[in-house]
């Protein structure tokens, strides 16, 4: 009975799964990676950091206001194009296979390295399947670099 609850739980959009601490915590994290991105030179001017929540109008009515202040000088056309493409994009994702990052990584990039180097590897694997063992192994090692950086960071989050 339990098993199938927390099945039907899993299937609800992410909106109704998720509470208002945890939405502001995904927001504060988001920044944070902003921030600390621009601090090491990478150039965020063109990204849109979308919460996974949003869905339908609510999502439109977000992207329309973050596509205005990136793009100011886009025409209403093309903004509305740019909108429907993202919002296509988002709605078809669970069909693109990608690289999850959950709770559990975090952890794991502070407990036990080997079995996040495990998952990742097989996840980049199947988001890559072109691509050969040894190219991916420095896209895996950077990204379990940034989530040990990211633990960290959380983690002294926590303490204060």
């Amino acid at each position: 009975m339990e098993k199938d609850r927390k099945k039907t739980e899993e299937h609800k959009p992410l909106k109704d799964r998720i509470t208002e601490e945890e939405k502001s915590w995904l927001l504060q994290q988001a920044k944070e990676l902003v921030r600390q991105a621009e601090e090491n030179g990478i150039d965020m001017d063109g990204v849109i950091m979308i919460p996974g929540w949003l869905q339908g109008n609510e999502l439109r009515e977000y992207l329309i206001e973050q596509y205005l202040i990136k793009y100011p000088d886009l025409d209403e056309n093309k903004l509305l194009r740019e909108i429907e493409d993202t919002v296509q994009t988002i709605e078809h994702w669970d069909e693109t296979p990608s690289i999850e990052i959950t709770r559990r990584h975090w952890e794991l990039a502070l407990t036990d390295v080997d079995e996040l180097r495990r998952d990742l590897m097989e996840q980049y694997r199947r988001v890559y399947p072109e691509k050969a063992d040894d190219e991916l192994i420095p896209e895996v090692e950077e990204s379990i670099e940034l989530l040990k950086e990211a633990a960290l960071v959380k983690l002294a989050q926590e303490k204060q």
